[in-house]
């Protein structure tokens, strides 16, 4: 809470569908957009072997629960997480299809699971999930399959650029929580504490353009970072 209004105060909506954080100062609600420029986030994390995907990049990935040509009726279990503490509420979104992005396959409905126990962040919990009779016929389905391997190679691509974009966002932000503990930026000489906050601000800035580059570019962006962090912190370890 503000102190007598000599402090911002930071409020956070973490909404079931979307998320929004705000600040109090100046006498004013001030919203604080995301890496993308977007006021609200969606509420939405999903993993990969190696990384975690937040907001509109973890929207836009498909998890595969039942595959393609498995017999029905079928019954499938797969295990999630929670994405913040005591959370009590998950909604998951039903897709058909076999692209990777959900906009490109067949919404087939919501499912909502309630009364999750309250745990800290990252509690495991399942969802069980029968074939709904809402199915696409034969037809709709052998045209997305055709359409999965006609649109392979574009799909690998995009999975690449968003693989590249988390691993660089992610350097990013790790590197700038280093420099921010105290221990270490103590042994920072000023001019090494700008140079690295300098270079991080402006791969930061460059990452919030809304649009997805190519997976070159961001390894560069990834490869140049590095080449200015890494032997100042070899330095002081």
């Amino acid at each position: 809470m503000a102190d007598q209004g000599k402090w911002p105060a930071i409020g956070i909506d973490l909404g079931t569908t979307y998320s929004c954080v705000a600040v109090w100062q100046h006498e004013r609600v001030e919203i604080i957009v995301n890496d993308q420029g977007n006021r609200t986030t969606p509420s939405y994390v999903a993993f990969t072997a190696k990384e975690r995907l937040v907001g509109d990049v973890a929207m836009n990935q498909m998890s595969i629960l039942i595959p393609r040509n498995t017999p029905i009726p079928t019954k499938k279990e797969r295990f999630y997480t929670t994405s913040h503490d005591n959370q009590t509420y998950a909604l998951l979104l039903i897709y058909e299809g076999e692209r990777a992005r959900t906009e490109d396959n067949n919404f087939l409905g919501e499912f909502e699971l309630f009364d999750i126990p309250p745990a800290p962040r990252a509690r495991s919990f399942t969802n069980d999930n029968t074939n709904d009779k809402t199915r696409l016929s034969s037809e709709e389905i052998e045209r997305m399959v055709q359409d999965a391997e006609r649109y392979k190679a574009e799909d690998d691509e995009h999975r690449e650029k968003i693989k590249a974009m988390v691993a660089l966002e992610n350097y990013a932000y790790n590197m700038r929580n280093t420099i921010k503990d105290k221990k270490i930026g103590a042994k920072l000489a000023p001019a090494s504490m700008k140079k690295i906050e300098d270079s991080i601000e402006q791969v930061i800035q460059w990452l919030d353009v809304p649009q997805l580059m190519d997976s070159e570019e961001y390894e560069d962006k990834l490869e140049t970072l590095k080449s200015i962090c890494t032997p100042i912190i070899a330095k002081i370890s």
